[in-house]
């Protein structure tokens, strides 16, 4: 714990002296704007999106203990953190873009936005394919590594595979709101799924 703090506590510090030193000598001087309510408005809408994210990738494991018992989760919880390696390609280009997506809505880039989603998905889908047709076809020797028993759920990882398939085929749909200022939409989606 101690540690988790400790390194928290330099990333903050190199965060903030990393922001400090990209704001121009020009923007200095300039009067502070705060738009607190918008700002507050907005937070709490990623706060919403960040719980139902969490509780979405949940979901799976309490409903499965509630009705097929504990024993079953642990497989089950391998195959789910096994499909994650598919969308991993997504995750790290929606790390790298978000920024240049916002940046390319405020410059009203439209046609730029719709490049950067498209070059995003081809990326993850040229990543996270073999890795979906990978475990899609020997799941089952994938499973088998943490042990026996495992195996038992190499249906689940090909249906979890297929689904971050179609996930990442789709693109960053929640990160194109957000960064566009429609972070409500983004909430309203996250909910129905």
């Amino acid at each position: 714990l101690l540690a988790q703090v400790a390194v928290a506590s330099v990333a903050l510090v190199a965060a903030l002296w990393l922001v400090f030193r990209a704001i121009p000598d020009v923007a200095r001087p300039a009067p502070q704007r705060y738009e607190h309510r918008r700002w507050l408005i907005v937070s709490g809408r990623l706060l919403v999106l960040s719980s139902l994210g969490a509780l979405n990738g949940r979901m799976g494991i309490l409903i499965l203990g509630a009705v097929a018992g504990a024993q079953a989760v642990g497989p089950y919880s391998v195959a789910l953190r096994g499909a994650g390696f598919i969308s991993l390609a997504l995750n790290v280009t929606v790390l790298a873009m978000a920024p240049t997506i916002a940046a390319a809505y405020s410059a009203g880039q439209v046609v730029r936005i719709r490049l950067l989603a498209r070059q995003m998905s081809r990326i993850a889908l040229i990543v996270g394919g073999p890795i979906a047709v990978i475990l899609i076809v020997s799941g089952r020797s994938f499973l088998m590594l943490f042990g026996p028993g495992f195996e038992g759920a190499s249906t689940a990882l090909a249906i979890l595979a297929a689904a971050e398939l179609v996930n990442i085929g789709a693109g960053p749909v929640a990160t194109l709101l957000v960064m566009t200022g429609h972070e409500r939409d983004a909430v309203l989606g996250m909910a129905l799924g």
